[in-house]
């Protein structure tokens, strides 16, 4: 430990860790899948924030504005004014449910659900074509490793997440 170090320690500042084996990688790698998203979303004239509003829709079916404010940890102004803009652009349709006239959800409209298809298409060749470019026992490899972090990482997401509710 050096004199700094010691000084730091005695003053109750955290010290800074090297990062575990691994981690840097991985962040290069979401990064890097983050910005293929943001690009396919700026190809369809959305934002980042509006193309997960839309997968988030597909993946859960329609929910109510209270619903996606609370999944994207934004305000119900803030949702509404999200959904007006998705709404006025074609991307979703609100509707009541059947027996609710009180309530209101958001749901995908066919032009949403086909631009969602073509994006998950493009991810998956981009992925594909990555992955290829490495040796066949190393994608294996890749592939249960990854697996197990997922398996891992989803076991450290805390209960009351967002993203660990069901709709």
């Amino acid at each position: 430990m050096t004199r700094t170090d010691s000084a730091t320690a005695r003053a109750g500042a955290p010290r800074e860790e090297a990062p575990v084996e691994g981690s840097v990688a991985l962040q290069e790698l979401i990064g890097e899948v983050m910005m293929f998203q943001y690009g396919a979303a700026r190809r369809q004239s959305l934002t980042l924030l509006q193309l997960m509003f839309l997968r988030l829709l597909e993946v859960k079916g329609p929910l109510s504005p209270s619903q996606l404010a609370d999944r994207f940890g934004i305000s119900r102004p803030s949702i509404t004014s999200s959904i007006n803009t998705l709404e006025s652009g074609g991307w979703v349709v609100r509707s009541h449910p059947e027996g609710n006239r009180r309530s209101l959800v958001t749901s995908l409209t066919p032009r949403s659900r086909k631009i969602l298809e073509r994006v998950a298409s493009e991810r998956q060749k981009f992925l594909e074509e990555g992955l290829a470019r490495l040796d066949p026992g190393d994608r294996e490899r890749f592939a249960r490793v990854t697996q197990e972090l997922a398996t891992s990482l989803r076991a450290l997401r805390p209960a009351d997440d967002p993203a660990s509710r069901s709709s």
